[in-house]
């Protein structure tokens, strides 16, 4: 992500969470790709409804843990960010 870094510290952690349990059903980021807060991340089919898991904040994506199809449990690590980003 181009651009100056904050010095203020961050209280978000650099990874994503499952904020429930569901069946991934599309992987929108790659690692590598820059975001930044509300970009879509990847979505979530959970009790017949899709949702959106979006970012909290600005950074790079390190590592996506997860793949299409499968099922995630609620809090489950779905991405890691590099650093502080």
């Amino acid at each position: 992500c181009p651009g100056p870094r904050s010095r203020a510290p961050t209280r978000a952690a650099p990874a994503c969470s499952a904020p429930m349990p569901g069946t991934i059903v599309e992987i929108l980021v790659v690692a590598g790709d820059c975001v930044g807060p509300g970009d879509d991340l990847l979505v979530i089919e959970s009790m017949k409804m899709e949702n959106r898991i979006t970012a909290h904040q600005k950074g790079i994506i390190k590592e996506v843990l997860v793949a299409r199809g499968q099922l995630v449990v609620k809090n489950e690590l779905l991405i890691h960010f590099e650093g502080d980003a």
